[in-house]
C-alpha cells in the first residue's frame, strides 16, 4: 500500500535537521523527517507492548503470592503460612498431593505469561 504524503510547512533547526539526515542516513531532509516520524511511532508501539507486559506480569506475580499464602492443610488450621521447602522425608500423602497441585498451579501462572502476545508488535512495514 503506498503511503499518502501530504505537503506541510514546518520551521526547523537547520543544523539540528542536517544531524538528523546524516545520522539516518537519509538522501533528503524530507526523508529525514519521514524517519524521525515513523522513529517516534514505533518507540510508542513499543512502549505500549512493554506497558501491557509488565502490568500481565506484575499480575501473575501477585498470584503466585496468593498461592504462597494458601494454608498447608485444611486440618483444622485457619493460620496462613509461606510455603517453606518441604524435607524429603515426609511420607505423608495429602500434603504431597496439595504441594503438587500448588506447582501445577505456579506453572500454569508463569506459562501465561506467554499468552496474549500482541499481533506484529512492533514491527511496521517501512515504505
Amino acid at each position: 500500500m503506498k503511503q499518502r504524503l501530504v505537503h506541510k510547512s514546518y520551521r526547523v533547526d537547520p543544523l539540528r535537521l542536517a544531524k538528523a539526515r546524516k545520522a539516518l542516513g537519509a538522501a533528503s531532509d524530507a526523508e529525514a523527517v519521514r524517519m524521525a516520524i515513523e522513529m517516534v511511532i514505533d518507540h510508542e508501539e513499543t512502549m505500549a507492548v512493554a506497558r501491557k507486559v509488565m502490568k500481565r506480569h506484575s499480575q501473575v506475580l501477585r498470584e503466585l503470592a496468593a498461592i504462597d499464602r494458601e494454608p498447608e492443610s485444611d486440618q483444622g488450621s485457619s493460620e496462613r503460612k509461606l510455603a517453606m521447602p518441604r524435607s524429603r522425608d515426609k511420607t505423608d500423602s495429602s500434603t504431597d498431593l496439595i504441594s503438587q497441585e500448588r506447582s501445577e498451579r505456579e506453572e500454569a501462572l508463569v506459562a501465561s505469561l506467554g499468552r496474549g502476545k500482541v499481533k506484529n508488535a512492533g514491527k511496521r512495514k517501512h515504505q
